[in-house]
């Protein structure tokens, strides 16, 4: 009777539990940074920031630093946008996945939303927090673009019908699971 009481219990945590990774401000400020000039190549037709883990800089402390655990865990990052960091994969437009399985005239997929605002899984608001990869040394953040078409469907840049239009996975640096994944460096 009592492990019946105890799995029960184990359940409702499971079902409540967040798995939502928290940023503290620093961590969201270096993200953001680090989208903004990811960006910023982009349009202005500089070859983008590589598949390189970027990590924090050294000193992030100046007259804001509050000395707590989420300002002092600030974890290196991946960036991840596939048309721009892959083009010879992606000559021919990608399709919305989105409209195509549900029978609707397929719409190609931009970098930035109808507003023109480019987005990122950089943790500014909670449905785009970024994914968390397992490395050797350390845990990495993978903040991915999110892609969208004309009907306003939000495409992430890790997602699996994304990711099967690679020639080979050597390509990619990561690999992915439903909930986080790991580097490519920790699985060989």
């Amino acid at each position: 009777m009592v492990w019946r009481l105890g799995v029960h219990v184990f359940l409702l945590l499971c079902i409540h539990t967040n798995v939502a990774v928290e940023l503290g401000e620093h961590g969201k400020a270096f993200i953001k940074s680090l989208c903004e000039e990811f960006d910023r190549r982009v349009v202005s037709g500089l070859s983008p920031l590589g598949c390189e883990v970027q990590f924090p800089p050294a000193k992030l402390l100046d007259e804001n630093w509050v000395p707590n655990m989420d300002n002092y865990l600030i974890l290196p990052v991946l960036l991840w946008d596939p048309l721009s960091q892959f083009p010879s994969i992606f000559l021919e437009p990608l399709e919305c996945f989105m409209c195509s399985t549900s029978g609707l005239n397929h719409n190609t997929l931009r970098r930035s939303s109808p507003k023109g605002v480019s987005l990122w899984k950089d943790g500014t608001k909670k449905r785009y927090s970024p994914r968390l990869l397992y490395g050797i040394d350390c845990p990495i953040f993978l903040v991915s673009k999110v892609y969208t078409c004309s009907r306003s469907h939000d495409i992430v840049a890790h997602s699996p019908p994304l990711l099967q239009r690679f020639p080979s996975k050597s390509y990619l640096p990561f690999c992915m699971s439903h909930k986080s994944g790991a580097t490519a460096h920790l699985l060989r």
